[in-house]
């Protein structure tokens, strides 16, 4: 296998076998098509571009075959679809073994997919007569996992193959009437399984400031990731917020994921007499906030002249503890999930439209459909398309109903109240409702991440113990 051995052999595209030489070796291979020089590599999933294998550590083979079989990296061995498939996967991020095996294989709209015996990891996708195989990678040494794929470039059509990240799951805290309190709380989220405890940001009673928390939410639970969903951007400066993150940062020992927004909530302006910019310029400024973020947290001495913001020669103090501080960017419009798709490591979905006229204390659940979802995804794959890897999204559940009669909760959640626009069969559906029994939602995390993409899931702290046991189930997986 590339970068394991003296040479590996992958077919692409065209069948023809090429050869590249080993790790620390320049991986050009020559094309026996048309005599010319090619890398190997694959294709992104959304536009006509090439990326090449990184030398010496390829995760990725791609092979075409004439019948449904798999291919065991390990022993360089095609195997049946028919019947139990063993392999051993050699991982080269952490240099140890990794087995996996599947009992059975299943059809699926997008191909032939072999599953691990718990039915909840996706080894290979075999779609046409082309194969993407993606290795086993580790959950201690890679927190997440890209989502790549290629498309097809004989002319002959196109085919997006996606690898998935691993679950991960968060909880939204808002408040606690005590520092014991807010530290108990802490433990209970990490306990319970979840990756992450993330704060709001409103000016609202009963919602604590969002930053300084965090901190004493991660000296209470130790193994806890922190951070924000989302910050409003209004409300501070990127180059104030930028040493603001790398402090938490420094202080949580490289735990911190920063989360952002362009401020909806009006009322909260309106009570404290700032102006509500119209939605354009609002998003205008999150777009330059975020570039500013980016670079004043990867270290860079920043000189930045935008309609919104300047700054001449800002630098960030103190260095944050992680290489890369992870920005996730929310919301519900199509051009902050554009600005999320191209500029943050994180797409946060909400399903949310603008507050309610009537009623500022609900959001309309214009997101919420499935249709509406698709079109969204899509939308984000379009503008993250020139990545080298597509962004995690993530989804803010809005409530998690547990039940063994989801049908007749869902047609009385939607005859009245905030989910009245929505049919019952789509409230069933939406990535931002739970409503079942634990494993029918484990089963509708499954389809929810094949047919979109969610590997992230963040739901408040009143659904904390209702939804530990789907989080036991899937994290990491």
């Amino acid at each position: 296998m590339c970068g394991l051995a003296d040479q590996c052999t992958a077919r692409i595209e065209d069948g023809l076998e090429r050869e590249t030489p080993g790790p620390g070796t320049d991986p050009l291979v020559r094309d026996r098509v048309n005599g010319g020089d090619t890398k190997i590599g694959f294709r992104d999933p959304h536009a006509d571009l090439f990326k090449e294998f990184p030398g010496g550590s390829s995760a990725y083979r791609l092979s075409r075959l004439d019948s449904a079989s798999w291919h065991d990296p390990a022993s360089n061995r095609m195997l049946d679809q028919q019947g139990p498939l063993e392999g051993r996967v050699v991982d080269p991020d952490i240099c140890g073994e990794l087995r996996w095996d599947a009992v059975s294989c299943r059809r699926e709209t997008d191909g032939l997919i072999a599953k691990s015996p718990d039915r909840r990891r996706r080894l290979a996708c075999h779609v046409g007569d082309d194969l993407l195989e993606r290795h086993t990678r580790s959950l201690a040494s890679l927190g997440r996992s890209g989502g790549m794929g290629y498309r097809r470039a004989d002319g002959l059509g196109v085919h997006h193959v996606r690898v998935s990240h691993p679950f991960r799951f968060g909880v939204q805290a808002v408040g606690a009437p005590s520092r014991v309190s807010w530290a108990e709380q802490a433990r209970r989220v990490s306990d319970a399984g979840f990756a992450v405890l993330m704060t709001a940001d409103h000016l609202d009673d009963g919602c604590l400031p969002p930053l300084a928390p965090l901190v004493a939410a991660a000296e209470a639970a130790p193994g806890l990731r922190v951070g924000t969903l989302v910050l409003n951007n209004d409300f501070r400066h990127p180059s104030l917020l930028a040493r603001e993150a790398a402090t938490i940062d420094l202080l949580t020992d490289g735990r911190f994921e920063l989360g952002v927004g362009a401020g909806h909530a009006w009322t909260e302006y309106q009570r404290n007499g700032l102006v509500f910019d119209p939605a354009g310029t609002r998003v205008d400024r999150l777009a330059e906030s975020v570039r500013i973020l980016r670079r004043l947290l990867d270290g860079e001495t920043v000189t930045f002249g935008g309609e919104h913001y300047r700054t001449e020669g800002e630098t960030c103090y103190p260095k944050p503890v992680q290489a890369r501080v992870p920005i996730l960017v929310g919301g519900g419009g199509r051009r902050v999930l554009g600005i999320a798709a191209r500029l943050a490591d994180s797409v946060g979905f909400t399903g949310l439209g603008a507050l309610r006229e009537t009623n500022p204390n609900f959001a309309r659940v214009s997101g919420f459909p499935p249709d509406v979802v698709d079109a969204q995804v899509d939308w984000v794959r379009e503008q993250a398309s020139q990545r080298a890897e597509m962004p995690e999204l993530q989804a803010l559940v809005q409530a998690v109903v547990i039940t063994d009669r989801p049908r007749d909760r869902a047609e009385k959640m939607t005859s009245a109240g905030p989910f009245s626009t929505l049919s019952p069969e789509e409230l069933l559906l939406t990535p931002y409702v739970m409503i079942g029994t634990v494993d029918g939602l484990i089963d509708k995390l499954h389809a929810a991440r094949e047919r979109w993409g969610f590997s992230h899931y963040t739901v408040r702290t009143n659904a904390l113990d209702d939804f530990a046991p789907v989080v036991d189930a899937l994290a990491g997986q």
